[in-house]
This record gives C-alpha cells, structure tokens and sequence, in this order.
C-alpha cells in the first residue's frame, strides 16, 4: 500500500509547508484538519469540528493546540501560525518527517531533541486524540501546550467581541472551556499539569480564505497551558472533546483504531497501487447522521450530504468497497422521502425543508439501487421500494415538479422556466450560468436504465401488461435518442435540448454518461466519434474538462473570488469524478480485454501524485482546465474518489458484478432506431 510521507525538503518555507493538507474523520460528520505543518489557512481548519446531534451542523471548538518543548538555549516550537504580515511561532523550520499511514504522524528535531506527535480522532466518537512522545533528548525537557478554543459554526469566523465571556472549569485531569448562550464548549482532558492563564489571541490570518475572496482574521481564546516534564521514551496525551473523557481512555482508542483501520484493507483482493489508497480514503465520506441514518458526505471541508453526490459515489464508496448493510439502509432511507414522484436533492433546502429541485437525482437513485442489486443479488430490497419507485415512473409520464415530464418521443425533460436542474447548477446573481433548460443529455440515460430495471421489477412480479409499458416507453425512448441528441458539426452529443427544440452544442462531459451507462442508446460508428471528441477536448491527467477550450466561454482557471469562481465552476473546470464513466466508456466500445484494460488502467496513473498534491491521501473536487491542472475546489470529494474506484475495481480489474455491465447486452430495439450520425 502506498505510504503518504514528506521530508524537511517539504517544509522548506512557509508556503511550501502549508501547500498540502491532511484530514481526519470520525464517522459522525466530524474532522480534522489542518496544513501538513499544523498552520490554519482556512475558516475550515481545526483540531475539533463536531456534527451537532440534532441539526447537524458542524461547529469548530478546539481551533489549535500549540506546543512548545523547552530544552536547550532555546524552546523548540512545534507550532506555526499565520498573522497580518507575520508567521510566529515558526514551528514548520524543526519539521523532519511527515507521514499519514495510520494517521497524521510528524516528527521534530532540534538541538539534540526528538519528538514525534501522532493525532487521531476515534470512529464514532467526537474527540481528538494528541500524543507527543520524546524520543531522543539529553537531558528531561519541559513541554508546554496552549489549547485555542472557539465555538462556532465551521463556516464563520469569530471575533472576541462576538462571543460571551469564556468560563474556566478545572479537573483533576482535564480543563473545559464554556460560553454560555447554549454554544457548545470543549473539554482537554491531559495526563499533565494545567496552569491558569488566559488570554485571547488576536487576528489570526488564514490566507486560503482572503484568496476566495472572504473574511480571513479570527480570534482564538486560551484558558492557559498544560505542562509535562518529560524524559526520553515517555509520552503527554490530550483528549479534545465536548465532554471529558479518562485521559486513559486514549490508549483503548489508540488500540481499537488502528485495528480498525487496518481491516479497511486487509482483505482487499489486488495489490494495485492506486486501489488499496482510495478504498481506504472512501471510510472518510461514510457517515451516521445526526438522525442515526447511513450518509454520504459530499466533500470536505464545507459539503454536507447531497443526495446527487451520494448515489453517484454509492457504487464506488459502499459496493466496491462492501458495505452492502449501509447501501442499503442509505436507499430505503431515501425511498422513503420521495414526494410526487422525486428524490430529494438537498434534506435541507433554502427553507429547512427537503430540496426537491432536480431532474437527475431521482434518476441516479434508481441507478444506485440496480448497482445494489447487481453486487447483492438482494431483490428484496427493489420490492420494499417498489412502491416508491412505481410513483417515480408515474409521476415523471404525468408531469411533476418544474414542469419535469416525458415527452412524447419518450425523452424526459423540464419546463421552460426550470433550470439549474443537474449537477451544473452554478449562478452569478441572476446569471445562471449553465441552465441546460429542457431535455439535459445524461438525463436520458438514466431515464432509459429506470425503464429497462422497471420493466424487469415488473416482469419478476408476473405483471405482463406493465412490463410492457415500460418496454415499449424504452423502446420510444432508445428510437428518439440518437436523432435528437446527434449533433453532426461537432460529431458528437448536444449537451441540451431546450423546450422549443434548440440544441445546444457546446462540447461537454455530460455525454459521457450515456456511453458509460446506455451506450446503446448510440451507433457504434457515432460512439466512437464522440468518445473521440471527449477524449480529444475534454480529457486532461486529472478528469475531463466541463467545457472545450474551443468554445468562446471556456474559463481555463477556477480562482479569485466566489463571483469569479462560480462563473468557471462549469466552464472548463476540470472535474475528476467523470474520469469513472470515461474509463467505462472507454472500456465499453474497446472491449474488455487485458490490453485495454492496460489502457484504460494507464489513464488512472495521474491520480496517485494527485494523492499528495492537495489533501494527503485524498482526491480534490476540481481542477483547473488549463495545465499544469493545479487542484482546486475541496481537498476531498467523495464523487471524486468514488467513480475512479469504481472504475478501476469493475472496468479494470474486473472486481465487480458481470450482471448488467453497460455494453455486453444488446442494444434494445437497436434495429427499430433510425440511422442518424455517421
């Protein structure tokens, strides 16, 4: 399994000591995370970021723990932090050596003295573990570590004078920290000694922020610090938690956790050197909600669960990866949300309530549930939903939200006014950016998969005349598409069709998804073509671009502020979840065979260094669509992760089910469609 370490080279200065960034999880929603030289540059950044049990949101309470060993002619730090035209204390200059594997581990050096500090947080349990253990030094040293307390929600920042007076509460063995006003406060619960003396540290700068475009400058308070006196070999533990906790409690963690993280891959069955990182990397995303519910987080930092996201990473986070008890409860969880025949996109819209506004996520749930059923062979589970999914199909032939219907060429598409509808919903104030109005490429594809699964529900139930229904609504289907979405000046897909019959013909990475899942639904002769345009304008080392860099409104770079960036988001950014349906497609219309296999395995190599260019051992939402492709958007994006290891567990090293592999059946009606395209 690849390692993820870095030596001094990579702390070398400043900027480059907080280039990259690690991430740790705890199964509830909480994390982790800072720069690899323990620097905060975002709003995001913290030792202790918990999920509220009840709504859910995130909150920062413990922003930072700096440490100083005093030995010597002078303290070694062990801290770095960033303020308006300074960095003090310069810990990031004593770093030798850090490492990810089986948790951020570093090691600092200085004047004879060496000093390792591991920090973990425990599955299902809101509380951060801090081990510092001296390793070399002449003589006994004295450590000395300051908690930065807050509490706030992790998209805002905080300021002294807006919040309460912070309370102090002393333990025998701990510290707490409280606010009053139902903020939620924090517990340090330590082996050492505390000394009182508070004090708030001003303005701090965190400079990814003020790069977006947002406020950059907090205040962090410290109730004092917590001493050890420390001889070689002898190790100071810290509990950060909302509660106390035994500080001999950390040691059973240490123990139960790193069992439980080599079981994440002990058992995989390849030794490829990309499958066993990202398999283990998906545990990030999978989580229990504040309602005691599987979940997918969407990304981190700042994405909570979005039901688009999570039916599209099911596949490559719970199938491949075996976790068919929470693939499950996720779908029937879900099933049981549909209202006028939809899946909701967000469980918590503009107005609290559940988000209905999509045209693809109910689409991508149906899908998700045959990949469940083609891994597990469990037909139970589309039978406890049949109901749900009957409604599904009903509701989109009569009409539903948004004027979402099908059409009568058996095309499924949105009313006039309804944009922002698929997963490019960008908007700049009243400029949307990519508003697909209408009949959306990818949309037919997965509208085509729900009718092939219904009809074949409807047959194992003995219902003929139903499964008729859907087969013949397929067939009208399968006989529209090509003659609709053909677009001979491009060779390749329109990306829309709009209500009034316009086709747009910007060359984008939509039309991937029909190849990948519905390929079919095209000649062979127009696959290749398009397969050829995608791979030509689209395609980069790190996923396809969202638009060609021929097209006048190509945006090459995703920077500056949220205006700006939002304006790119979909106009040539590179995406990495879609290098997963190129791969298939790729693999579809080639052939499964080892030589392009081979092929197709090549074209996943650019991700192991992405492994450690941004997040240290994840993969980043976004990319920019000119090269070098630098990585942007969230450090970690379970999309993302989840459609390459998809991709390489079923096209590549052919880990999957062989039931319902796209391209292997015949094409349905394939003879009834008339030819348009080459």
């Amino acid at each position: 399994m690849v390692k993820f370490e870095f030596g001094a080279e990579a702390f070398s200065d400043f900027q480059q000591a907080t280039r990259r960034e690690w991430l740790e999880t705890n199964g509830r929603g909480g994390f982790a995370s800072s720069t690899l030289c323990l620097a905060n540059t975002r709003r995001y950044h913290g030792l202790l970021i918990v999920a509220e049990p009840v709504s859910g949101e995130r909150r920062l309470l413990l922003g930072k723990l700096d440490a100083t060993v005093v030995a010597g002619d002078r303290p070694l730090e062990l801290s770095s932090n960033g303020y308006a035209g300074a960095i003090h204390p310069c810990g990031f200059q004593t770093i030798q050596r850090f490492a990810s594997d089986p948790w951020p581990t570093w090691r600092f050096a200085d004047q004879g003295v060496l000093i390792e500090q591991t920090l973990f947080m425990p599955h299902g349990q809101d509380a951060v573990i801090v081990c510092l253990q001296l390793l070399e030094a002449p003589s006994a040293v004295r450590l000395e570590v300051r908690p930065k307390v807050t509490s706030r929600g992790f998209h805002h920042l905080c300021l002294v004078h807006q919040l309460p007076e912070p309370h102090i509460v002393e333990g025998e063995q701990s510290v707490s920290v409280g606010w009053g006003l139902g903020l939620t406060g924090v517990t340090v619960s330590h082996d050492g000694r505390f000394v009182r003396q508070p004090c708030w540290y001003y303005q701090l700068v965190y400079d990814m922020e003020w790069k977006r475009g947002y406020e950059s400058r907090e205040d962090l308070f410290c109730p004092g610090a917590i001493t050890w006196e420390l001889e070689p070999g002898q190790t100071a533990r810290l509990i950060g938690a909302p509660q106390p906790f035994p500080i001999e409690w950390a040691d059973r963690w240490i123990e139960s956790e790193g069992k439980r993280r080599k079981k994440l891959t002990a058992k995989l069955p390849t030794r490829d050197a990309l499958y066993k990182p990202l398999a283990r990397a998906a545990d990030c995303f999978v989580v229990r909600s504040s309602g005691d519910r599987p979940a997918v987080l969407a990304g981190y930092h700042w994405f909570a669960e979005r039901s688009r996201d999570s039916f599209i990473s099911m596949p490559g986070l719970l199938l491949v990866t075996g976790r068919f008890p929470q693939a499950r409860a996720l779908l029937v969880s879900y099933g049981g949300m549909v209202s006028q025949g939809m899946v909701p996109q967000s469980l918590n819209g503009p107005d609290g309530r559940p988000d209905y506004r999509a045209i693809d996520t109910t689409f991508w749930f149906v899908h998700a549930l045959r990949r469940y059923v083609d891994y597990t062979d469990d037909w139970s589970a589309a039978e406890e939903l049949y109901d749900a999914l009957r409604d599904i199909m009903r509701f989109h032939e009569s009409g539903t939200r948004f004027g979402i219907r099908v059409d009568e060429d058996g095309l499924l598409g949105g009313g006039p006014d309804a944009d922002r509808l698929t997963w490019m919903d960008a908007r700049v104030g009243d400029w949307v950016v990519t508003p697909r109005t209408g009949k959306p490429v990818e949309v037919q594809a997965l509208w085509y998969g729900a009718l092939q699964f219904m009809k074949e529900l409807a047959e194992r139930a003995g219902q003929a005349e139903r499964c008729r229904h859907y087969d013949d609504l397929a067939a009208r289907t399968a006989d529209s598409f090509q003659r609709t979405f053909w677009c001979e000046e491009t060779r390749c897909c329109c990306d829309a069709v709009s209500p009034d019959g316009r086709r747009d013909a910007a060359v984008r990475p939509n039309q991937i998804v029909v190849l990948a899942l519905q390929p079919g639904l095209l000649s062979e002769s127009c696959r290749r073509c398009a397969l050829e345009v995608v791979q030509q304008e689209l395609l980069t080392p790190v996923g396809l671009r969202t638009l060609s860099p021929r097209d006048p409104a190509y945006r090459g770079h995703y920077m500056g502020d949220a205006l700006t960036r939002d304006g790119a988001y979909h106009q040539g950014t590179v995406w990495t979840w879609l290098l997963g349906p190129f791969i298939t497609a790729f693999v579809n219309l080639n052939g499964r065979t080892p030589q392009v296999r081979r092929k197709a395995r090549r074209l996943l190599d650019p991700l192991l260094e992405r492994l450690t260019a941004f997040g240290v051992g994840q993969l980043p939402e976004i990319a920019d669509g000119d090269e070098p492709h630098h990585p942007r958007g969230c450090i970690a994006q379970a999309c993302a992760l989840a459609e390459p290891l998809r991709a390489l567990a079923e096209d590549i090293l052919e880990l999957g089910p062989r039931r319902n592999i796209p391209g292997e059946s015949a094409d349905l009606r394939a003879g009834s469609r008339q030819t348009v395209g080459p």
